[in-house]
């Protein structure tokens, strides 16, 4: 399936900015583009999102060959900034190109990770 995934949420892309807090996911989810535990791929123009207090143990998988793909933690691809802050990834990620504990790709946007942690 050529789609983005998540374990909460899919593609966000037409509002100002997002509020996502206290969630969990405990599912393995595996795709081929933007795949995260809690969102696969956030998309605004936006510096105010806040994905905060958020936990991932599932194993987040991704088989993406494109360079802006790739499997994360809590996010998949992020092109807003904001805060992701108190955050915890247990999970095992995987992927063919960018992979990361909490967010495996950011275009450029201002991100504070403050409080985050992985272990996966």
């Amino acid at each position: 399936m050529d789609k983005e995934l998540a374990g909460s949420l899919g593609n966000t892309s037409d509002d100002p900015y997002y509020i996502i807090k206290d969630c969990t996911n405990y599912a393995a989810i595996s795709g081929v583009r933007q795949v995260g535990g809690i969102l696969g791929f956030l998309m605004t123009d936006s510096q105010k999102n806040v994905i905060s207090g958020c936990e991932n143990t599932g194993k987040i998988t991704s088989t993406a060959v494109s360079d802006s793909y790739g499997a994360g933690g809590i996010v998949g691809s992020s092109y807003g900034g904001g805060d992701f802050t108190n955050n915890k990834n247990s999970g095992n990620v995987t992927s063919a190109m960018h992979a990361g504990g909490i967010l495996a790709y950011n275009e450029n946007d201002p991100i504070d990770f403050s409080g985050s942690t992985n272990s996966g």
